[in-house]
């Protein structure tokens, strides 16, 4: 009789690690991405920075759209929301977390293309 338990500890491995790789974006996100960053922030955002988040989301998703087709960029911005609210588990008074995730990363892409003056 074979010995499964090996292969029983890899899919364990693997789906643990899958998961995890989920949660933590790598130290490069792309812009559709923060596109979905910044659209979910507007549903947490004071009054005065939700149009400044809602533009950076606009600006991010412009800036997939250089690259990509729109129906990508739009599926693309819609895979990461979902993954976000995943999460977070739908649960908006957990926001802080997705910030933590992408905050930092997509406010260093977004200054990145900064024109200097």
């Amino acid at each position: 009789m074979p010995n499964y338990f090996p292969f029983f500890l890899l899919l364990i491995f693997l789906s643990v690690h899958g998961s995890n790789s989920l949660a933590v974006p790598s130290q490069e996100v792309d812009p559709t991405t923060c596109a979905a960053y910044f659209f979910n922030a507007t549903k947490m955002s004071p009054a005065k920075e939700y149009e400044k988040l809602f533009q950076l989301g606009v600006r991010s998703a412009d800036r997939a759209r250089a690259s990509l087709d729109s129906e990508v960029v739009t599926r693309r911005i819609g895979d990461a929301s979902d993954i976000m609210m995943e999460l977070i588990e739908r649960d908006f008074r957990r926001f802080n977390e997705i910030e933590e995730l992408y905050g930092s990363l997509c406010s260093r892409l977004m200054l990145s293309e900064e024109p200097t003056k």
